[in-house]
């Protein structure tokens, strides 16, 4: 047999037997109680590490069913990644293996049919598994826990908590790399997010509610009186009591004691199977497979699992954000004071914290997503003061409050923001590189040319429209005192130009840091994601300003609105005829809007959309239109900064200054490298000539125009650079 099919084999025999027997271990660690009494062989001075650690052990060990679900050993073997499989789970079972003592006294039946390099390996848990096969033999060895403790030992002899967590860890980074699409590692959109007072309020009402339920619970059934023989079926999921304790029976029997103890992660996960039902309007039906390791009966858990993976291309990110909390709330509830998992706010009563996790992770993100994809529901929930105002960009009749800005933040890493970090590395090693060093390269200007009049070209000016800059962000400030020329604010309550949203800071960074050469106008429109219909001339205001006292060469604008605007209108068809280049995101609400937003729809203004930094298009945009481009840049997981909080942002808000940045970028390197005519240079600075340059740096992606420099710019020779752009403007 080649290696390849031996070692796939192994991987296939070593998986089965961690699925097999991972949940007997969890049982035998040692409980905070024997550290705190001195079972544990432990110092009083460690025993806060060694409580913590056990802990987060425990809870490694319950979400292994998890992580497993992500395993795909055909995708491991295609990807070449078949033996840091093995080795992870290998690592594993050894841990496993070596907790396991003599099970002689248990009778077990012989497990080793075959000779094969995994059972040689791993003897003891084969021996294991056959006593979990065999009923009688699984009766005794669950009897108790001390029943148990006789046969096992974990964490094993010689090995420390610390140092099991360490290859729990190790193991879970392994899994991530192979499947970075796994279930485990999507982040709910709403984690880490502060719970506000409000939400606390409302989280108590809800537990108070929940209890009088309770109690009218207990009062009914202490007056049921039944006809005839009958089956009754109960589902108690909304109680969040312990237990709830009922008599059943008929008039011609005698009563029954039954009680109902509520699992929450068995109901919460079935919950998470019906929405995602609802979305895909599909039926999850059962399979074989849907089984709890331990119990060996249907679990709703194994099943959400299953289809969060088998449904991942039919799911949004919202959606399957919301699917993984579902699938994991039991570990979310035992983490949730983690610094990673958990919640800013601490003051939440430990027997509210489900309802928190429900609240935040759930039911708030389906809300914003309801409002996002339908608008007019929003008028549904007037009512409910708890609810948070949604963060992504809600449809709007054409009076009132026009919204105009709508992005998604978060503040924990994923892959999305891997790819974005990389991504960003390479144009900073290369193009960025590159002109960076356009006007360090010249040859100093001597006294021969400033006789004759001849300057230096001069630098490339964007404009940028937003909510102002964070006079003290790390980036920012350095850069008032040399790139960022002037600003001004067009608010009337205030006159600053001090950001207090964050939304133009960021949009600024990303300008400073993508178009290094360039010179930043920075004009603030308002002070919020709002702007109320009377004041939307500030915009075509801002506009008029950039053209006529700024004379800048590109406007960005991350904004998109609905209603036409004259105004506005008139300040675009001027910028437009005096050859500005103009960049409008495109709009946040996916599939699920028809058109993109003004001023992005319109013919003169460059309309841009999201994308990670692997080309993948974003989940916010519109659908690409026929006959039209559809330009996408970077605006995936961006990493920034907030208040000196690393955030993490997505939209086309944030692609849009992206490739603005692109447009100075090829200004300044055409008019320092490419030897251009009069009339090649006004083509360029006109959409229709930076249109031309666009379309020959970017790929066709998932129906988009994939922008990337490096599509056109050799890092090692820029006159071939130099040369296409020169090719391109002369077939213009």
């Amino acid at each position: 047999m080649p290696d390849s099919e031996a070692s796939i084999r192994d991987a296939r025999e070593r998986y089965s037997l961690l699925k097999s027997v991972h949940h007997l271990f969890s049982r035998c660690i040692p409980t905070l109680e024997d550290v705190e009494i001195g079972r544990y062989n432990v110092s009083s001075e460690d025993n806060p590490t060694t409580l913590n650690d056990l802990t987060v052990l425990r809870s490694d060990i319950k979400s292994l069913p998890i992580t497993l679900q992500d395993i795909d050993i055909d995708q491991a073997a295609n990807d070449n990644n078949i033996d840091r499989l093995n080795h992870a789970l290998g690592s594993l079972l050894g841990l496993f293996e070596a907790s396991v003592r003599d099970l002689s006294g248990l009778n077990a039946e012989a497990a080793i049919q075959q000779d094969t390099k995994c059972i040689n390996l791993f003897p003891r848990l084969f021996t294991l598994r056959s006593l979990i096969s065999n009923s009688a033999a699984l009766l005794e060895l669950q009897t108790s826990s001390s029943r148990l403790d006789k046969y096992v030992e974990f964490p094993p002899p010689g090995k420390t908590t610390a140092a099991c967590r360490r290859l729990f860890e190790s193991f879970r980074s392994t899994i991530m790399d192979i499947f970075p699409d796994g279930i485990r590692w999507w982040n709910a959109g709403s984690q880490l997010q502060e719970i506000t007072d409000h939400e606390i309020d409302s989280i108590k009402d809800a537990y108070e509610f929940s209890k009088i339920s309770s109690s009218l619970f207990r009062l009914l059934v202490s007056r049921i009186t039944c006809e005839a023989k009958h089956v009754a079926r109960l589902h108690l999921s909304g109680f969040h009591t312990g237990q709830l304790e009922m008599l059943l029976g008929t008039s011609d029997d005698d009563w029954i004691p039954a009680s109902f103890t509520p699992s929450l992660s068995e109901d919460v996960a079935a919950l998470g199977v019906l929405i995602l039902e609802l979305e895909t309007n599909a039926s999850a039906e059962w399979t074989d497979d849907d089984k709890d390791y331990e119990t060996g009966t249907k679990s709703n858990v194994t099943r959400l699992c299953r289809i969060l993976r088998d449904w991942k291309g039919e799911l949004t990110d919202s959606y399957r954000e919301v699917g993984s909390t579902c699938s994991r709330f039991e570990y979310l509830m035992e983490n949730f004071d983690d610094p990673i998992e958990g919640f800013y706010h601490t003051n939440i009563d430990h027997d509210q914290r489900s309802l928190a996790i429900l609240y935040k992770r759930i039911v708030n993100p389906l809300y914003q997503q309801l409002v996002s994809d339908f608008g007019i529901a929003e008028r549904l929930f007037e009512g409910i003061s708890s609810l948070s105002v949604p963060v992504r960009q809600k449809r709007v009749p054409t009076t009132g409050t026009l919204v105009l800005y709508d992005d998604v933040e978060s503040i924990a890493p994923d892959n999305k923001s891997r790819y974005a970090e990389d991504l960003i590395k390479i144009l900073d090693d290369g193009f960025l590189q590159n002109i960076k060093s356009l006007r360090t390269n010249l040859p100093p200007q001597g006294l021969a040319e400033k006789l004759k009049g001849i300057k230096t070209s001069e630098r490339i000016r964007i404009a940028v429209l937003d909510t102002g800059i964070d006079m003290n962000d790390t980036m920012v400030k350095p850069a008032i005192k040399s790139r960022i020329k002037d600003m001004r604010s067009w608010v009337p309550s205030n006159d600053s130009c001090d950001d207090i949203f964050g939304h133009g800071t960021h949009v600024t960074r990303l300008l400073l840091r993508m178009a290094p050469a360039a010179e930043i106008y920075v004009a603030k429109i308002t002070d919020n994601n709002t702007v109320h219909a009377e004041n939307m001339t500030r915009i075509a205001e801002a506009i008029n300003w950039a053209l006529d006292k700024w004379n800048v060469h590109i406007i960005s604008m991350s904004f998109g609105f609905e209603s036409k605007n004259s105004a506005i209108d008139d300040a675009i068809d001027r910028a437009f005829k005096a050859d500005k280049l103009m960049f409008a995101a495109a709009s946040n609400e996916g599939g699920n809007k028809r058109k993109r937003c003004r001023p992005g729809r319109d013919s003169r203004v460059i309309c841009i959309h999201a994308c990670d930094g692997k080309g993948n298009k974003g989940d916010m945009n519109p659908s690409p239109e026929k006959k039209k481009d559809n330009f996408t840049a970077l605006g995936v997981a961006v990493k920034s900064q907030w208040k000196r909080q690393v955030v993490y942002k997505s939209g086309t808000s944030f692609a849009t200054p992206v490739a603005a940045a692109f447009a100075a970028d090829i200004l300044e390197f055409a008019n320092l490298r490419c030897s251009l005519s009069y009339d090649q240079k006004k083509l360029l600075h006109r959409r229709d000539g930076m249109l031309a340059v666009f379309h020959a740096m970017s790929i066709e992606r998932d129906g988009y125009d994939y922008l990337h420099p490096e599509h056109l710019w050799d890092r090692q020779d820029v006159t071939k650079a130099a040369k296409a752009i020169q090719d391109i403007l002369e077939l213009e």
